[in-house]
């Protein structure tokens, strides 16, 4: 009863700090006024209502009383509410948070078990399932000044060149925009399709927004509104338009991606009260009903775009189709990389600053980034076997790399302390297959890197030679190869042992039998008798393995004398 007690306690103080925090949103201390949720200054529907359709409505009435803080008792004067900072990002409804606290999370989950279902309102909103809460952009308008600086790297990422207002991720914001400016229905080769990948959002036109700014379509906007929110280093204005159109395709097709598995989560954390995770929602499915009650934030504005998405997941074999495909991707035994979220410049970084400053190339860093996160205790060894990486091609990668590298550059060059030279790695790799470098990919910048042809026309019979890259299916037959080749050296390891282990047995045998033998001996002596010596072959030795089988030993030894042992 005492641990009950207790818990209901920490229970009331918890979900009255959650009430107090709420009031603090809510209650504007100077006049009184109250203002709601929507109608709060950089709230989604004030900044963004050209994006979400939404309308700032402002409560204007009178001023509402404190709510008394306990049953039974007199209404007590509420506690001087300290000062509340404005609020600095405007919120997007989303299922992917990007500021929460991971404490907070399992505090709330944590309240949840402790209290369980509670009587009226506070019954009803501790019935609900926690959920991450919404993505956000920072408010708008962000002086110029006061953006991050940024530039440019590889083909899609970016790298941050001084401070700013906010330290979020530039194609984290790039993605919140795809997702705000989503076109919906489309009229794209003909047909009106939904905005699955960038070409419809450039085919989607636009329209003016409050500051009268009108773009040639949707893509153009998406690209112009992520400097409401940066700087761009002076010279790469160009660049940063190729490498916005390349991270974007990518971030098009994980939203709606992501999409399905989302509002699997939603629908069964609203309407069955059930927490499930994106494990199992990979391999769930729903019925159209259900899908169509819990669209995501971004497409609600876009129901017939939404129930066009939902009838492609319903459709005979998509599902099936899917699961193969993930079935496939699971053949990979781990994580392609541990990077996570950062770019392969900010894992060098990461590692440097881990590793007591120690310097990173390029080349490092990748290398690296395959085999642990960058806080890991891992370093770069060319002598490390496949199994220390990720994938198993990644040794062959590099040793190739580094045999080619050492040809080009002279013997004594290392790699691992130079940048990732795009020629070479067009070369080892047999070019770009699919759009992607064998090394390094998204970092290689591909306008200083020669195409395949161009390496062709000016290479000599002294240069080394453009290699083919192994196909998935040769790439296969070696992990089915090394895999045989593991199992037959386990095989003969198994057997040297079972080997070693008839032979102790053998000689302990011997080593038994002969004292046995010898305190037979003792004891007759002692009764002043004596026995015959054993026979020459009491104790045999161990015969070859090339003797036939289940023959008797004895069968083997012609000249064995048993004419003292007959009756």
């Amino acid at each position: 009863m005492a641990m009950l007690a207790l818990m209901r306690l920490v229970a009331m103080r918890r979900r009255r700090r959650r009430q107090k925090r709420q009031r603090r949103r809510r209650i504007q201390p100077r006049d009184g006024s109250i203002a709601t949720g929507a109608a709060r200054e950089g709230s989604p529907c004030e900044q963004n209502d050209n994006s979400q359709g939404g309308k700032t409505t402002r409560y204007s009435g009178p001023t509402l009383p404190e709510r008394p803080r306990g049953k039974g008792k007199a209404a007590r004067p509420p506690s001087p509410e300290p000062k509340v900072e404005e609020e600095k990002e405007e919120e997007l409804p989303s299922a992917h948070a990007s500021g929460d606290d991971d404490e907070e999370e399992a505090e709330e989950e944590e309240q949840q078990e402790q209290e369980g279902d509670g009587d009226g309102e506070a019954g009803d909103a501790q019935s609900k399932i926690w959920l991450r809460g919404p993505s956000s952009l920072p408010k708008r308008p962000i002086p110029e000044h006061l953006r991050p600086l940024i530039k440019p790297v590889g083909t899609k990422s970016w790298i941050k060149l001084s401070g700013g207002d906010h330290n979020r991720k530039a194609n984290g914001i790039l993605g919140l925009l795809c997702r705000v400016h989503f076109p919906g229905l489309v009229v794209y080769a003909g047909q009106q399709q939904p905005a699955y990948t960038w070409d419809h959002y450039v085919a989607a036109p636009d329209v003016p927004d409050r500051q009268q700014r009108r773009f040639p379509n949707i893509a153009e906007r998406v690209k112009a509104e992520l400097w409401d929110f940066y700087r761009c280093q002076v010279g790469f204005e160009a660049k940063t338009k190729a490498v916005c159109d390349v991270a974007a395709k990518k971030l098009v097709k994980d939203m709606h991606y992501e999409a399905r598995i989302q509002v699997i989560i939603e629908f069964h954390a609203q309407y069955r009260r059930r927490k499930i995770r994106k494990e199992e929602a990979r391999t769930m499915n729903l019925t159209k009903d259900q899908f169509m009650r819990v669209p995501p934030w971004w497409c609600r504005a876009h129901i017939q775009c939404w129930e066009k998405m939902v009838d492609v997941w319903l459709e005979p074999g998509w599902l099936e189709n899917h699961l193969a495909c993930r079935q496939r991707r699971l053949q990979i035994p781990t994580a392609p990389h541990h990077q996570g979220s950062l770019s392969l410049d900010e894992y060098r970084e990461k590692w440097s600053a881990s590793h007591d400053g120690r310097p990173c190339s390029q080349l490092k860093a990748w290398v690296l980034s395959k085999k642990g996160k960058a806080t890991a205790d891992i370093d770069f060894n060319p002598d490390d076997p496949s199994e220390a990486y990720s994938h198993p091609s990644i040794h062959s990668r590099v040793s190739e790399y580094t045999k080619m590298a050492r040809e080009v550059h002279g013997p004594d060059f290392d790699p691992s302390s130079e940048d990732i030279d795009g020629e070479i790695v067009m070369k080892v790799g047999g070019g770009k297959k699919h759009g992607r470098y064998w090394i390094g990919d998204g970092v290689i910048d591909m306008a200083s890197t020669p195409s395949l042809s161009q390496i062709r026309a000016r290479s000599t019979d002294l240069s080394p030679a453009i290699q083919p890259r192994p196909t998935t299916s040769q790439l296969q037959i070696e992990a089915l190869q090394a895999q045989v080749e593991e199992a037959r050296k386990k095989q003969e390891e198994m057997v040297a042992q079972m080997e070693e282990m008839r032979r102790r047995m053998e000689e302990e045998n011997q080593i038994r039998m002969e004292q046995m033998f010898q305190y037979m001996q003792n004891f007759a002596s002692s009764m002043g008798q004596s026995l015959p010596p054993p026979p020459p072959m009491l104790f045999p030795p161990p015969q070859p393995s090339t003797t036939t089988p289940n023959q008797s030993v004895a069968s083997n030894n012609e000249d064995q004398d048993l004419s003292q042992w007959s009756p």
